[in-house]
C-alpha cells in the first residue's frame, strides 16, 4: 500500500512540474552514472587477471565519463539527456531482441501451433 501511495505521489509531481522533475531525474541519472562507472573501473581493475576485464573497463569508463559530461551541462542537459537515454535503450533493446531472435531461429525451426499443443 505504501508503495503505491510514493509511486502515485512522484508522478502527481512529475506530472505537475515537468521542467523541475527534469532537471531532477537528470542530476539523478548523472550521479547513478558516475557511481555505476566507478564501480565498473573498480571492479575491472579487481578483476584484471580475467579475460574481459578491459571491456568491463571500457563501459566503466564511458559510463563514468558520460556522467560527469551530463553533470558539467546542467541544467540545459535536462532538456536532451532523458530523450537520448530513451533512444539508446531503445536502440539496444531493439538489437537484443534481433539477436535474440536469430539465436533462436538457428537453434530449431519454427513449430506450429498444433505441434506446439500436440501430447
Amino acid at each position: 500500500m505504501s508503495h503505491a501511495v510514493i509511486y502515485g505521489s512522484a508522478g502527481a509531481l512529475l506530472i505537475t512540474f515537468p521542467h523541475q522533475s527534469a532537471l531532477t531525474m537528470t542530476v539523478l541519472l548523472a550521479a547513478l552514472f558516475i557511481i555505476v562507472g566507478t564501480l565498473g573501473i573498480a571492479s575491472a581493475l579487481a578483476a584484471r587477471p580475467l579475460a574481459g576485464w578491459m571491456r568491463l573497463l571500457a563501459g566503466g569508463a564511458v559510463l563514468a565519463s558520460l556522467g560527469v559530461f551530463i553533470w558539467t551541462e546542467l541544467p540545459t542537459a535536462s532538456a536532451w539527456t532523458l530523450g537520448l537515454l530513451a533512444g539508446i535503450e531503445l536502440l539496444l533493446t531493439g538489437r537484443v531482441m534481433i539477436l535474440w531472435a536469430l539465436a533462436l531461429r538457428a537453434e530449431q525451426p519454427v513449430a506450429t501451433l498444433e505441434q506446439e499443443w500436440s501430447l
